[in-house]
């Protein structure tokens, strides 16, 4: 198959899907941050995305073990985050969906700015139930959470600011 970027012998729908909606995406962000097209062309789009992508979602799986997450908690959570970073949707059981839906009204990607949905915490709380201490309760699991989002956010923006500029 032949598209304007090139000819294709495999992944033909992935290809195709990109070929018809690269350009209208690239418009519209040309337009969206009053970008020129020298600018827009000018903008490094981090290949290595998706080995940090990678990176961080092991790295939340392993956080949200060790602080002993609900499980369906944690998969809705390790699922809503891969799908805000990839864009692509996927499907919450319906036990989940309430606690989903609080989060999806704010935002998935509002975990990366430390906003977490108030039913995930009233979620952990009952999970941890008469276990909990000082230390480990709902409100210390939500703040570590957020901090590990923070923590990973900052290492992408630190990395992507020495990139740009050149300094050690």
């Amino acid at each position: 198959m032949h598209l304007p970027a090139g000819t294709t012998t495999c992944n033909m729908k992935k290809k195709v899907s990109m070929a018809r909606t690269t350009e209208p995406m690239k418009q519209c962000m040309i337009k969206k941050h009053n970008w020129d097209e020298e600018t827009f062309l000018d903008i490094d789009w981090c290949p290595a995305r998706s080995e940090w992508r990678k990176q961080f979602m092991s790295g939340l799986c392993k956080k949200l073990n060790s602080l002993g997450t609900e499980t369906g908690l944690m998969e809705m959570m390790l699922a809503g985050v891969k799908s805000a970073l990839t864009r692509q949707q996927f499907r919450v059981p319906q036990e989940l969906r309430n606690s989903a839906a609080a989060q999806e009204a704010m935002g998935w990607i509002h975990l990366f700015k430390g906003r977490i949905s108030k039913q995930w915490i009233n979620r952990q709380r009952d999970h941890i139930g008469d276990k909990a201490t000082t230390k480990n309760n709902a409100l210390n699991w939500a703040t570590t959470v957020t901090d590990h989002f923070f923590t990973q956010w900052f290492k992408v923006w630190d990395q992507r600011n020495l990139d740009r500029h050149g300094h050690d």
